[in-house]
């Protein structure tokens, strides 16, 4: 009994170390498992620190460049304060990003023996880096295509500048079906007369508290489907008159209690009932609708408004 008692003992003894030699191991190689998780880590750590700091680099650049580019449209832009007697402009310029494909164009012109002031508000397609690329497109086309004119005619304008952006959105390989949506006048200087034309986009002439609303040529300039002719149409202004001109970003934006579109019809009745007040307290009153209807929503577009007072 001695012997085996002293025998069990033993085999006891020599499982307990291999017991206790088997731990050691284990913990040696969880504390060497421990440390190649922690390097991983370490490393896996920093490769993240360095591809976030890389990537805030690169969008830091994006935005520098697309700030830069902002800085290039708004000197491209007219300024609304020179003197275009007898005119007066008020403008809302609210882009969706930092550039816009919306635009305002002015260009005071004589042909033959006419001092005119032409104005547009014009949407683009896109908006954001793509459509103020197409913006400055369509503002050359403008700019070239006036000079041509031996009429003041804004349809004939048109033509010129849908010609124009045919040929230079057109490749051998590729035809791009950009454009724009436009709402142009020409203002005679003189004889106070009005000619407008428009692609898509509408004209409202306001006396007292009559509105004409004139409805644009269902096109755009540019590639078309419908090449149909930009009709032309004439007014005779007078003091006091008032002429609204926009882009689709204002009736287009959702909000409201069930989240739906301004529309048209919304931005006319603001409109009309606010034709009682001065023109910039009038577009004050439209930015502040504008802003309470959208409340929490998105943006949709670009927005742009120019209220024109024949003073």
């Amino acid at each position: 009994m001695i012997i085996l008692t002293i025998g069990i003992l033993q085999r006891f003894k020599y499982i307990n170390d291999e017991s206790i030699l088997a731990l050691a191991e284990a913990n040696a190689m969880k504390d060497n498992l421990n440390v190649q998780l922690e390097q991983e880590v370490r490393s896996r750590t920093a490769e993240v620190i360095e591809q976030r700091n890389e990537l805030a680099e690169k969008n830091a650049e994006i935005v520098d460049s697309i700030n830069y580019a902002q800085r290039i449209q708004q000197a491209i832009l007219p300024s609304i304060d020179d003197v275009y007697r007898p005119l007066l402009f008020h403008l809302w310029y609210l882009p969706k990003d930092i550039v816009a494909g919306d635009f305002y164009w002015i260009s005071v012109q004589r042909i033959h023996d006419q001092e005119v002031v032409f104005f547009a508000v014009a949407d683009c397609t896109g908006h954001g880096v793509p459509g103020a690329m197409l913006s400055v497109l369509c503002t050359n086309a403008l700019n070239e295509s006036v000079r041509k004119l031996k009429q003041p005619s804004p349809a004939l304008l048109l033509e010129y500048v849908n010609d124009y952006l045919k040929a230079h959105l057109s490749t051998n390989t590729q035809h791009l079906a950009d454009g724009m949506d436009i709402s142009i006048a020409c203002f005679d200087q003189n004889s106070y007369q009005l000619r407008r034309s428009g692609a898509n986009n509408p004209l409202w002439v306001s006396r007292s508290a009559t509105t004409h609303f004139l409805d644009p040529t269902k096109r755009p300039v540019g590639k078309s489907e419908r090449e149909i002719p930009f009709e032309e149409l004439e007014m005779q202004l007078q003091k006091g008159d008032r002429l609204f001109l926009f882009s689709d970003g204002y009736p287009d934006q959702f909000g409201g209690e069930q989240g739906k579109k301004i529309k048209t019809k919304g931005l006319r009745g603001w409109y009309e009932t606010s034709l009682h007040l001065k023109p910039n307290e009038q577009l004050e009153f439209l930015k502040n609708a504008f802003q309470n209807w959208k409340h929490a929503e998105e943006q949709l577009d670009d927005v742009c408004i120019l209220l024109v007072e024949v003073n």
